[in-house]
């Protein structure tokens, strides 16, 4: 056939200019750092051969071929690999893989000419090798990178993308295509370690509360949706209490969790203008943290964790009654060998609110029969998953994200902290499937309200997975 002809040296090299074509077009497409520097690479590889062959004032040698064979051939093999890393956005990781399989083809071409007579027939197909990479890789995340800004928390609104900056401006994008559609100025925060932007109420396009200096809360917000052009209000009040963490509610209220002067913690709703719309409830324990709490999908009771305990304690409240009950799992953790230290770390509702997943931080070195729990309201641990590795269990791994996706039969965790993992446990079957490059040390990590995403969130940038 005509792998003769394609081997022809100088049609082998001439395949260099457009690769570098094709780098330069992608780093100006999505200019990041490994795109330019990949650019820049190949332009000093072109100016390299052109000024040796200047010097020997001769056509490329058979040498030469041997040399751009087997530099292809390992560029074909490797670039696959790499591609997920570039985090680029999905039609650049397929221009990637193509790419790679015409180096393959290349490589196999220029082989087929180098290598000796009695082996010249594993030339051509080598051209399988980056081809059948290409197919069997999996794809990494696209990134998003919203600099010089940073992304101090993020969630859905819709089909909208809500991306609260730690300098302070609100952004608003069309998701999944990450088209920014508004940008909503706030002054920056004085106090960045307390909750803060949290809520979707119907009728609402967002809600966001800033917890201030000096027990001062000031809640932003805009009133129907109407992007492009939020209208956008506020107003400040003026509180004795700490605030742990901010939910949308029922009948367009905000559940508040919050902490009083005398350390005694209280939930109470409210309306859009911060007005009671309940008596405060008493919250037994001590719920500390933002991921503390969870609250089931038709918002009729909320789950927290008990840090006020030498107990593992889970509390569940009925919201519509203020009644309360609490589910111990010590003697669970201590039965399979869980050291003093292991805690329960993180929780969510299933999306039924019929029950919850328990992430745990397990100490001890013992084996671990699995850091998820799958439990029912009444405290029956009816599942285990995501058993740690034999690295993971070295360095005391604790789960802390946790989150379902809307059917409830995919939970998505994140586990800390050598090495780190984002995965999705199917509820059904157990299987536990590591998502590309989830050890990247995410900050928080939800499924989009269509299930078909993944998006994990960390201060440089927005991931977003293909999840189906």
């Amino acid at each position: 056939m005509g792998w003769k002809r394609l081997s022809d040296t100088k049609g082998a090299l001439g395949v260099i200019p457009l690769l570098l074509l094709f780098t330069f077009v992608a780093a100006v497409i999505y200019p990041i750092r490994p795109l330019q520097v990949i650019s820049l690479a190949l332009a000093a590889c072109v100016l390299f051969i052109l000024a040796v062959l200047v010097a020997a004032k001769k056509s490329v040698s058979a040498g030469w071929s041997k040399l751009l064979g087997l530099a292809s051939a390992g560029v074909a093999m490797w670039w696959p690999f790499w591609i997920p890393r570039l985090l680029l956005p999905l039609t650049l990781q397929i221009l990637c893989r193509a790419m790679a399989v015409g180096l393959g083809f290349l490589a196999a071409a220029v082989l087929y000419r180098s290598l000796p007579g009695h082996i010249r027939i594993l030339g051509p197909p080598f051209s399988l090798v980056p081809l059948v990479l290409a197919f069997l890789l999996p794809f990494g995340p696209e990134r998003w990178t919203i600099e010089p800004l940073t992304i101090e928390e993020a969630q859905f609104h819709g089909r909208h993308f809500l991306v609260r900056t730690g300098e302070g401006p609100l952004l608003v994008y069309d998701f999944p295509e990450m088209t920014l559609r508004q940008v909503i100025g706030f002054l920056p925060y004085r106090h960045m370690s307390l909750p803060s932007f949290s809520t979707t109420l119907p009728g609402w396009s967002f809600a966001l509360a800033v917890l201030e200096s000096g027990g001062g809360v000031e809640v932003r917000f805009p009133g129907e949706v109407r992007l492009p052009g939020l209208d956008l209000s506020a107003f400040s009040v003026q509180t004795e209490s700490e605030l742990i963490a901010l939910m949308s509610g029922p009948k367009s209220t905000f559940i508040t969790v919050y902490r009083t002067e005398d350390g005694r913690p209280w939930l109470q709703l409210r309306d859009a203008r911060w007005a009671p719309a309940s008596l405060p409830i008493p919250l037994p324990g001590f719920p500390s943290f933002k991921n503390d709490v969870a609250i089931s999908g038709d918002r009729s009771k909320i789950a927290y964790l008990d840090r006020d305990s030498k107990f593992q304690r889970v509390r569940v409240i009925d919201l519509s009654t203020g009644e309360s009950h609490s589910l111990l799992f010590s003697q669970e953790i201590a039965a399979l060998g869980g050291g003093e230290g292991t805690y329960i770390a993180s929780i969510a509702f299933s999306p039924d609110g019929k029950g919850l997943a328990l992430g745990l931080s397990w100490k001890g070195g013992a084996d671990c029969p699995g850091l998820v729990w799958r439990v029912d309201l009444e405290g029956k641990v009816l599942a285990r998953f995501l058993p740690p590795t034999p690295e993971e269990l070295r360095h005391d791994p604790d789960v802390w994200i946790l989150a379902h996706d809307p059917s409830g039969r995919r939970l998505l965790a994140g586990i800390c902290c050598r090495p780190r993992r984002l995965v999705v446990i199917d509820m059904d079957s157990g299987r536990v499937r590591d998502l590309p490059l989830g050890g990247l040390g995410f900050d928080d990590a939800f499924f989009s309200p269509d299930g078909h995403y993944l998006v994990a969130t960390k201060p440089d940038g927005i991931y977003i997975w293909k999840s189906q």
